[in-house]
């Protein structure tokens, strides 16, 4: 029994959590806001809304790690790259004849991307975690 509680306690199984608490909670603000707002500016909310959970929830508890102002910055440049990856895929979508809710999807790409690039600079610039 121990061993399924390590288990749950990995950062892959908080960051699906958290990561995918976050990820519902965004994708349904986009699409809740696309009914009043265009595709690209519902994004836009959801995504700043997001950002502030992920950079202090991803880096605390997914990872155990120290927020420093290094590591913040460059977590706001995995974000910036991902949240133009996401405009980028959100507008291309646009472009086809689906209902603009649909764009929200653009977050089944966007959200693994960031789980990578999350951990890539965690590990980069945290050397006290494991790899």
């Amino acid at each position: 029994m121990n061993h399924l509680f390590n288990w749950l306690k990995t950062p892959i199984i908080k960051f699906i959590f958290i990561g995918g608490s976050n990820t519902i909670v965004t994708t349904a603000i986009m699409a809740l806001l696309t009914f009043i707002v265009s595709p690209i500016v519902a994004y836009s909310i959801a995504f700043v809304l997001g950002l502030a959970i992920a950079i202090f929830m991803n880096t605390t508890f997914v990872f155990g790690a120290k927020l420093s102002r290094v590591i913040a910055l460059m977590l706001l440049c995995v974000y910036l790259f991902v949240f133009l990856l996401g405009v980028t895929i959100t507008t291309l979508l646009t472009h086809f004849p689906i209902p603009k809710y649909w764009t929200s999807s653009t977050v089944l790409v966007t959200a693994p991307i960031s789980f990578l690039l999350t951990r890539a600079v965690i590990y980069r610039f945290e050397p006290s975690k494991e790899r």
